[in-house]
């Protein structure tokens, strides 16, 4: 089975702001686990439970980010790409008139 697929700049650019926008948001969140971590009460070890696994969160949720940021380099260089290659297929077919 062969299919077509086809990707408009506009997509690209759509998602590349929504991945920022989920980025913002998970950093938003990361900063906000920071602070607990530094809190005195969590510090002196007085938090049991699952406040006890915000250090491996705060890793799990810093590798997220980086994921999602290398997602968005990708989608960002697609884009630039597919511009640069319309680009210069217009110039090959203006030169070629």
């Amino acid at each position: 089975m062969t299919g077509k697929i086809t990707v408009k700049a506009s997509e690209l650019s759509s998602i590349t702001s929504e991945l920022e926008s989920v980025i913002s948001e998970l950093e938003s969140s990361h900063e906000a686990l920071k602070k607990i971590l530094a809190n005195e009460y969590y510090l002196e070890g007085q938090a049991k439970g699952l406040v006890g696994m915000f250090a491996v969160t705060s890793v799990r949720l810093n590798e997220l980010i980086a994921h999602y940021t290398r997602l968005k380099e990708y989608v960002s260089f697609a884009g630039e790409t597919f511009v640069e290659v319309d680009s210069s297929i217009s110039q090959t077919i203006q030169t070629n008139k």
